[in-house]
């Protein structure tokens, strides 16, 4: 997934091969870099990555991710790096760097030698986005790249670091050209024409550089809290316009002119205190292959299927058994549904590791998919012996995006912890939306459709193709439709009614304020006219069976139901619904789930069934 695409250009000649014998490499706490700048810039570049890590520690608005299986390919060589960039319609990005998804975590490839007076500020704009865009409530583009802007211009005084001082080349367009509107500022995504545009883009970024300068204010608290609010509104599904308004305390309107007078005697830049000296890092020869390997996998992920065949087989001839090879040529025949070639290949990887996670998520994924070409399909010994190559992936490499992902899909049990590690892939990996939508899928499964709506938002909200932003919309689209008149509540169980002819009536005491509608809309003003005391909820389930049951985890539930007192903090969605003898409003409704958060004496795991 690509970032920091700055420009067209005409495409360049297909990617060279590397003089493996300049290439080293370098390992920080935070990140891998591998360079042909030889070993004294690659020195330079991990001890800048260090110490950029410390200062962004201090200013950043949420805690930071773990980047370490990050790997930032630093190409000095001009044309190798510009054959290197991302195409769209046959066309090169005019690009100084970029991120995509690597099998074990993303890469990096950034071009360090720009002419530039900081040529690795590159480096630093790229670390943000890994460090804080998945920790983010949610990640609209100015935000994500307003951050990256402002924090990777830092410069070290003797009052220690400042940060998101006044940068010339984005005053000069601020106050040169008219602005985009800042309705369409918010609203801009990666497919949107703002950030398409060749003449739109570069004003695009000054203006998210100088609207996050504004908003944080210094790095004040207030202005981090207020950042905070605004994206978890964003989350919450708040249009984007409202959120502002409500976190920020002054509306859109407002927000142009107040930007153009920032740029004059605005906020004061951020600070933050010297990092220390980075300890010197050894600095070792990249192995035979691995370079050509790499370079082999950010093209397939460009589907440059044709170029990164020969840069896998050039690999080999460095290195006959490298793995990392032999799986990229199995990834390619499997894609064309070459089986054979691809079980041969990937057998030669497997004999050096059999037991590499990436490796035997492979095997998985070759697996089913085989299995699904095959006449007679995906047999269920099949899918078990994929499943279990997953899970044994996912032991080894908790994080590992494609067996999280693969394993989720072919063995959603249990889903309380597919969740997790779904969640956790997608911190280093937020630019995924294969992975989002399957963690979707999961919460609508788990009967929480607000945590779906939050995961598909920001699924949209990051797409840099415009067909994963279609199908977040759609698949919005359609959960919005499916919880339509629904509501969402907190509170206390604290009766269960058993009806005549089977039906059952639960009562709960909610916390007014805890009602949620629809995708996770907050109930404003309903139900809470009355006095600061609970909202009696009066749930009705058509039979036993009915209402779906879970743990505080979300795995399902079949207690024996025993009707009279109960005592239980619980969790529920009903769909709204005039019952007999009970005044209409949100206090009333057929129960659809309940998740006990804490588990009640009265219910033992028997099969359901009612008692009088």
């Amino acid at each position: 997934m690509i970032a920091l695409l700055l420009g067209l250009a005409l495409a360049a000649e297909p990617a060279p091969a590397p003089d493996n014998a300049r290439w080293v490499h370098v390992r920080t706490p935070f990140l891998e870099i591998v360079t042909d700048a030889g070993a004294a810039r690659a020195s330079e570049g991990a001890a800048r990555a260090v110490r950029f890590r410390a200062v962004l520690a201090q200013v950043a608005p949420v805690p930071l991710l773990d980047t370490s299986e990050a790997i930032a390919l630093a190409v000095a060589d001009g044309a190798a790096y510009r054959a290197l960039r991302p195409r769209r319609d046959g066309r090169a990005y005019e690009v100084d760097g970029f991120v995509q998804g690597g099998a074990l975590g993303p890469v990096m490839a950034l071009h360090p030698d720009t002419g530039g007076a900081d040529p690795w500020r590159i480096l630093d704009h790229e670390s943000v986005h890994l460090a804080l865009n998945g920790a983010l409530p949610a990640q609209p583009l100015w935000v994500s790249e307003g951050l990256a802007e402002l924090y990777s211009d830092w410069s070290e005084g003797p009052d220690g670091v400042s940060l998101g001082a006044l940068r010339p080349e984005h005053v000069r367009l601020l106050v040169t050209r008219p602005l985009i509107p800042i309705t369409r500022v918010l609203a801009a995504g990666y497919t949107s024409p703002e950030f398409q545009g060749e003449d739109t883009r570069p004003l695009l970024y000054a203006e998210s550089w100088a609207l996050m300068r504004l908003v944080l204010n210094g790095g004040t608290p207030a202005g981090s809290r207020a950042l905070l609010a605004y994206l978890r509104g964003l989350a919450e599904g708040v249009p984007a316009d409202d959120a502002f308004a409500g976190a920020f305390g002054w509306s859109v309107s407002e927000a142009g002119p107040r930007l153009l007078r920032s740029l004059g005697q605005g906020p004061p830049p951020l600070r933050a205190t010297a990092p220390p000296p980075a300890p010197a890092a050894a600095v070792e020869p990249s192995p035979p292959g691995a370079v050509e390997a790499m370079i082999g996998r950010l093209l397939i992920g460009q589907e440059r299927e044709t170029e990164a065949r020969r840069h896998f087989q050039a690999a080999l001839e460095e290195d006959p058994d490298l793995p990392a090879a032999h799986e990229g040529l199995a990834a390619l025949a499997a894609r064309h549904g070459e089986w054979a070639a691809a079980r041969r290949a990937l057998d030669a990887a497997r004999r050096q590791r059999p037991d590499d996670p990436v490796l035997l998520c492979r095997a998985a994924e070759l697996a089913v998919r085989e299995g699904l070409a095959s006449p007679e399909g995906l047999t269920a010994a099949t899918e078990r012996a994929a499943a279990d190559l997953a899970e044994r992936a996912v032991a080894r490499a908790p994080r590992l995006a494609d067996a999280v992902d693969l394993l989720a899909r072919l063995r959603p049990e249990p889903r309380h912890l597919r969740i997790r590690q779904l969640r956790a892939a997608l911190l280093v990996n937020p630019g995924r939306p294969d992975l989002a939508f399957t963690l979707a899928g999961l919460y609508v499964s788990a009967q929480e459709p607000a945590a779906a709506a939050a995961v598909l938002r920001r699924a949209r909200d990051t797409a840099r193709d415009e067909t994963y932003r279609f199908l977040a919309e759609h698949m919005l689209g359609r959960l919005g439709q499916a919880t339509a008149n629904t509501i969402e509540a907190s509170g206390r169980w604290r009766a269960l009614e058993c009806l005549p002819g089977g039906a059952l009536d639960f009562l709960v005491d909610a916390d007014p304020a805890s009602l949620v509608g629809g995708l996770g809309v907050v109930m404003r003003g309903r139900g809470r006219r009355a006095a600061p005391g609970p909202l009696a909820l009066r749930l009705r389930a058509p039979t036993p069976g009915a209402v779906l049951l879970q743990d505080a985890e979300g795995n399902l539930l079949q207690p024996q139901l025993t009707c009279g007192p109960q005592s239980s903090a619980v969790r529920v969605r009903y769909r709204l619904a005039e019952l007999p003898g009970a005044a209409a409003g949100p206090s009333t409704g057929i129960l659809m789930t309940m998740r006990l958060l804490e588990r009640p004496a009265a219910l033992s795991p028997s099969p359901p069934s009612t008692g009088n």
